[in-house]
């Protein structure tokens, strides 16, 4: 049976941000993604400049009452977002959120819960990258649904996900700025097709410690 997300985050025309980050790695990993965006603009606002337009409160619930209208408004996860107007997180909040928290919930047999949790080390890379919070809660999303009973190996999953795509982003960054220059925003944006197979099949180089 198919799993459905529906996204509500921003949208660019140029780059990985919101759904653009979001979107295409849950769909390689079988997940049928719906999208409203909240803003539509040219590009990440990192950039010297940006244009576009924001979803209103109003806007968004003309989007849900269509979809509500022909009876497809079922779904697994909520997944939101950076939204920019004030006035959707009163039309948001009827909808169930994913959490990035490093921790989940079990019932034992008797009825009882058991709590999970994890630590993890991660290395920093000396850049700013737009995107990797939005490719985080997305992963998260993904490979706790994959591994339900499993929260180590599902941050491990997670965690390494955006390693492999940060390292290659970052590689090609600085290979196209040339030497002892910083990389541009532009140069910086995630590298998310070419890291389509470490998407679906991540190798594990980063490793979580269970509290």
């Amino acid at each position: 049976m198919d799993c459905r997300v529906l996204s509500v985050q921003s949208h660019v025309v140029r780059g990985y941000v919101g759904n653009k980050s979001a979107s295409f790695p849950l769909q390689v990993l079988g997940f049928e993604v719906d999208t409203i965006n909240s803003v539509q603009f040219s590009n990440h606002t990192g950039y010297e400049h940006w244009k576009g337009q924001v979803l209103t409160a109003d806007e968004l619930h003309v989007l849900y009452e269509g979809i509500k209208l022909n009876n497809v408004n079922q779904y697994d996860y909520v997944l939101t977002g950076m939204i920019f107007e004030r006035s959707l997180f009163s039309k948001t909040q009827a909808f169930e959120a994913v959490s990035a928290n490093a921790a989940s919930n079990d019932a034992r047999a008797n009825g009882t819960m058991v709590t999970q949790q994890i630590r993890m080390d991660i290395p920093r890379v000396d850049a700013v990258f737009v995107g990797t919070g939005d490719l985080f809660a997305a992963m998260l999303l993904a490979w706790t649904h994959l591994h339900p009973n499993d929260l180590k190996t599902a941050c491990e999953k997670t965690a390494s996900v955006l390693h492999h795509v940060i390292k290659r982003t970052i590689t090609y960054a600085k290979e196209v700025a040339g030497p002892n220059r910083k990389p541009s925003p532009a140069q910086l944006e995630l590298r998310m097709v070419q890291s389509k197979a470490d998407i679906e099949d991540p190798a594990v180089v980063l490793n979580a410690v269970v509290l």
